[in-house]
């Protein structure tokens, strides 16, 4: 009967990537969630790739800034008798191709963001970085 609720907010003033911004976030699953919301705002001039597959955010403008808000609520126990028989069907269930590379890998953030072209591009970025990082403590 708790109620726990707090706020965070992540302002990022340094671009890792000059000119670039990307990020991700996943929303809990393993506690009751009566309200959880990702937002980020870009700046309306800049081109953003928002991938979200299973929730749809709402699109808004604010002055100068283009707002993406996720919502997200997870109402299923995550204790007692019902959750335990859960489990125990879930061990039982085949999984798709998809399901068990996501349960080998970690599972896929729910919402993820950037300003690069494509999310080859983000890889391609990453690739060049850890090659720079590995020269450099040589």
């Amino acid at each position: 009967g708790d109620v726990l609720e707090w706020q965070a907010k992540i302002t990022r003033t340094k671009a890792e990537a000059p000119g670039q911004f990307w990020g991700a976030e996943s929303f809990t699953r393993e506690a009751v969630v009566l309200s959880e919301a990702v937002e980020l705002r870009a700046p309306k001039d800049k081109p953003v790739t928002a991938w979200s597959p299973l929730h749809k955010p709402t699109e808004t403008m604010d002055g100068a800034e283009r707002v993406w808000r996720w919502e997200y609520t997870q109402l299923k126990p995550t204790t007692g008798p019902e959750t335990e028989k859960g489990k125990e069907a879930k061990k039982k269930r085949v999984l798709t191709a998809e399901e068990e590379l996501d349960e080998k890998l970690d599972r896929l953030p729910d919402v993820a963001w950037t300003m690069f072209k494509s999310w080859e591009e983000v890889g391609a970025w990453y690739r060049r970085a850890r090659g720079r990082a590995d020269v450099a403590r040589r």
